[in-house]
């Protein structure tokens, strides 16, 4: 059986809002020394294999070259993770990649999936909404180069304007095509059954 990583469970915090909606982290990165963090990890029941790009894993943690990253960049993909139990397993993940020579600089960014399997046109309507009104806002607390980062682009008022217009049915087929690189990525519904926030950056 699949050992689980040798990590105190934190309880929740009061007030905290965790929920056992499954998420997935994508970590950008650079100077990451490879061979021994996959070692460590494997030391800790925590199985990290390279893979290739587009590539995931439900299971297994995905480590690939990320060409959008200055240098020698890299990607690290979760699989999929929820609750208490998913943000201790992430944190952990954090710690080994910093023990063994991870960095982040400018070019490096955090994205992170939250399932959206259940998400009928109503709820990404009222997700949309929300996030065209308080985009701004969100921009505000990351780093000022994210608001013009070609990756993680802002939804603009004609984009919102256009989509509300749409009935139900015609939202969720067009957001599933949407141009990925947004800070809201709608177009990850039709990969992944996610929608993915792209805005933050790496730290």
């Amino acid at each position: 059986a699949r050992r689980q990583p040798r990590t105190a469970t934190p309880a929740a915090v009061p007030g905290e809002l965790v929920t056992s909606r499954r998420f997935g982290v994508e970590i950008e990165l650079t100077h990451l020394r490879v061979d021994a963090f996959i070692s460590d990890m494997a030391s800790h029941g925590v199985t990290v294999r390279r893979g290739r790009y587009a590539e995931n894993s439900p299971e297994d943690w995905i480590l690939k070259t990320d060409g959008s990253v200055h240098g020698q960049g890299l990607e690290l993909v979760s699989p999929p993770l929820s609750g208490v139990k998913g943000l201790a397993v992430l944190k952990y993940v954090i710690d080994m990649v910093k023990a063994n020579g991870g960095q982040v600089d400018s070019s490096c960014g955090l994205h992170v999936h939250h399932s959206a399997q259940d998400l009928t046109g109503p709820h990404l309507r009222n997700l949309l909404t929300i996030w065209h009104k308080y985009q701004d806002m969100l921009y505000m607390v990351c780093d000022p180069a994210r608001a013009s980062n070609r990756y993680c682009a802002k939804l603009t008022p004609e984009d919102f304007r256009t989509y509300h217009a749409m009935s139900d049915s015609a939202i969720v087929r067009n957001l599933r095509s949407m141009d990925r690189y947004a800070g809201l990525n709608f177009a990850a519904l039709a990969r992944h059954s996610t929608v993915e926030f792209r805005l933050l950056e790496g730290t």
